[in-house]
This record gives C-alpha cells, structure tokens and sequence, in this order.
C-alpha cells in the first residue's frame, strides 16, 4: 500500500473505486482494513480513500500524546498529497470525532459529512451508558479489550 509523507509521518492510505472523493476515517485502535465491507460498497460509487490513522497499522506510531485535531491535519495533509480539494467524509467512532474537527477547522475542504457511531466529546452533558461506565477505572488493556467488545457486540451489525 502506498505511504504518504505528511506532517512528519508515514502516513498508509489506500484509494479504491471511482468517482467523487468519499475519505473513510476510522475509530480507535482500528486499521483501514476494519472498512472493507464498506469501501468495497461505497468503491462502486466514490473514489474511496482509506487511511491508517497515526499510531496504528502502518502508519508511523511516534510518541504520543496524539488528539483528534492533530489526526485532522493528518487528513488534509493527506488530501494535499492526492489533490484533493474537497472530499465527502465518513467518520465511524473516533473517526467521527476527527471528522467533526475538520467540519470545524476545515469547513471548506468538505462536500458531505456523515458521522457514525460517534460523539464530540463525553462530558457531563453525553453522560455514559451503563455498560461503558462498567469500564472506568480499569487498567488501559482490560479498558481497551472490554471497550472493543463493547463496539462490536455481536447485536451489533454491519452494512
């Protein structure tokens, strides 16, 4: 898959199909590979570009902390690379929250926005379920796996 040099980083992508741009951002902890389902899909449509957020799959992972608006220039910088001027954005998860900082900071660089299984920021006012509470306080492994078996529940189903 080819790498894109951005912001300091390799950044992995993949591009699929034809048509109008549509980027496919995903959630934590997940590579581009955790979108085949629907970049197959979406690829008969759109020009789909997937992407390795940095940190995971193969992407450069370099010392952290990173943030969602950091991963956002990311994604421009991206586009850049492949001249894009304007993309529809499809944020799943923690995608969702990189998809609303370039809404935010980038408003012009988007055609259509669609988040999924996402939120701004869980404060006082989005509140936990249940289930997730069960999570707070465990050590970051146990946290990571039960948050993951949270996600993909197997009530959970995909397009």
């Amino acid at each position: 898959m080819p790498i894109a040099k951005v912001n300091g980083i390799d950044l992995n992508f993949k591009v699929e199909g034809q048509g109008k741009p549509l980027l496919l951002i995903t959630g934590i902890g997940l590579d581009l590979g955790s979108l085949d389902a629907q970049s197959a899909r979406f690829g008969k449509h759109f020009k789909v570009i997937r992407l390795d957020n940095r940190g995971i799959g193969k992407s450069t992972k370099p010392p952290g902390p990173y943030s969602t608006k950091m991963m956002a220039e990311d994604v421009v910088a991206l586009m850049d690379y492949l001249q894009i001027d304007k993309a529809s954005i499809l944020g799943f998860s923690m995608g969702g929250m990189i998809a609303q900082e370039l809404a935010i900071n980038y408003p012009g660089r988007l055609d259509r926005l669609v988040l999924c299984a996402t939120y701004s920021c869980i404060d006082n006012e989005s509140g936990l379920t249940a289930e997730y509470g069960k999570l707070s306080g465990l050590p970051k492994l146990k946290y990571l796996l039960g948050f993951l078996k949270l996600v993909t529940d197997s009530r959970t189903k995909p397009f």
